[in-house]
Order: structure tokens, then C-alpha cells, then sequence
């Protein structure tokens, strides 16, 4: 897809960062070193774009999972990326035509192919199965019921540190969110952060919960004094560190 449109691409300037970011990453990821980058734009056909879509299909990823292949809605979202730049293109009177306009020749992955797998949460007595299994017979028993009782994240729950627990209140304070960084060639690193929205949260707990969190801090008490102090990490590894996700 070779070729420089003039001015400013469908407005593409005006995108709001995350998207615009987005859109770049896509483009370097998925169609930049791809035989479909150095295609003319006048050579460019709704066959190509399926043969492009098909090779992103068996092998696009380009992450720590290097050469699987992507999702169908992953390849779905980068074609509606493709189809606005073409667009642009048209609009810029470098192309006659869109030949990204129509998907029953350009075969993307279809609405419904792309659409996330439907969710089915556990019944109340299921979840009750696994906390009663989980209480004799794993050791994050305290943790899985903290999930279970507050909705929090997964992230958020690993970087909560005593120190946002208030027993004698019955609150919890959520201030952070810790998730795996991967960067090409540098591996992967645990990092902590701010949550999703930013902005902390405070979370009611009820006197079960307060004492499976006493009844935890006992257990990592009597392990090392450390590692119930003040600033240590609740749901950490026996030398005080994150666990992975």
C-alpha cells in the first residue's frame, strides 16, 4: 500500500490519542513488513486484502506468542483500519476505488466470527462449591474469596498492600493495579500501576471477609513477621514479591 496521501487522511489527525495510537501500532504490527505494505495502491485488489487477512489469521501475532495466530477480531479490527486509510486515499483522488468497501470480496473476518466469546459466570451455589474446596485445599483461599466478595480486578488484588486494609473500619482502599509488561526483546516484567479508571476506590467489607483477612495475615505472620507489615504486598510469594497474574 505504497504511496503518500496528500494532506491530513480522512481527518485522521483529529483521532483521540488511544485510538490514533492504536491505528499506528496496528499498521506497524500487522501490515508494515508484510508483502502487502509494497503492493501500489493502483495494484492493490479485495484478493489481496484476503490473502493479507489470511496470513494474520495463521500467523500474525507478534508479541510474547510470536507466530500464533491472531484473532478474528483482531484481523476484523485491523481491516476497518485498512478500509479508512483506503478511504482516505479515494478522497484524495489517489484511488479510484475502495477495494476494502466490500467485505464479500475483501473477506474479513465476519461480525459475527469476531464477536467475544459469551461469558457464563458461576452460579451462587458453584461459587460457594469452589470457596469450600478452595478453604482445605488452596493456598490463595483468602484470595479468591477477596474476589469473590469485592469484584476486584485481578491486577488490583495483586498489588494491595496492607496498608489499604483497614480491619477495624471494614474497608479496603484500592489504589493500584499490577499487570505483566511485555516488550520485544526485553521479556516480560510485573509492574505496578493505577487502575483502570485511575482513580481510587474504596470497598465495604462485611465481618466474614474481615476475618478470612484476619485469619491470612495470621498465616503470613507466623511465615516471616515481614511479611505482614505495613507496607508489604497481601497475596505475595515467600520473599514478599508480586505473584504473576
Amino acid at each position: 500500500m505504497t504511496g503518500q496521501p496528500a494532506g491530513r487522511p480522512g481527518g485522521c489527525r483529529f483521532l483521540p490519542g488511544d485510538r490514533l495510537s492504536s491505528y499506528r501500532k496496528n499498521v506497524r504490527l500487522h501490515v508494515q513488513g508484510y508483502p502487502l505494505a509494497q503492493v501500489p495502491l493502483a495494484a492493490l485488489t479485495p484478493a489481496k486484502l484476503a490473502a493479507h487477512y489470511r496470513v494474520l489469521e495463521a500467523s500474525g501475532r507478534k508479541d510474547y506468542r510470536e507466530g500464533e495466530g491472531l484473532s478474528a477480531r483482531t484481523v476484523r479490527y485491523i481491516h476497518t483500519i485498512i478500509g479508512a486509510a483506503l478511504s482516505a486515499a479515494v478522497s484524495a483522488g489517489l484511488l479510484a476505488e475502495n477495494p476494502a468497501a466490500d467485505p464479500k470480496q475483501s473477506k474479513p473476518p465476519t461480525a459475527q466470527q469476531a464477536k467475544a466469546p459469551e461469558m457464563h459466570p458461576w452460579t451462587a451455589a458453584q461459587l460457594r462449591t469452589f470457596l469450600d474446596w478452595s478453604r482445605e485445599n488452596s493456598p490463595l483461599f483468602a484470595a479468591w474469596w477477596l474476589l469473590a466478595y469485592t469484584g476486584m480486578r485481578r491486577g488490583e488484588l495483586l498489588a494491595l498492600r496492607w496498608r489499604d486494609i483497614d480491619l477495624k473500619a471494614g474497608t479496603i482502599t484500592v489504589r493500584r493495579s499490577a499487570g505483566i509488561v511485555r516488550n520485544k526483546g526485553q521479556g516480560a516484567t510485573l509492574k505496578e500501576g493505577p487502575t483502570k479508571t485511575n482513580k481510587p476506590r474504596v470497598i465495604d467489607i462485611d465481618p466474614v471477609t474481615v476475618a478470612v483477612l484476619r485469619a491470612w495475615w495470621r498465616d503470613r505472620h507466623a511465615l516471616a513477621l515481614q511479611l505482614a507489615t505495613h507496607d508489604e504486598i497481601v497475596f505475595a510469594d515467600e520473599e514478599g514479591r508480586h505473584l504473576h497474574p
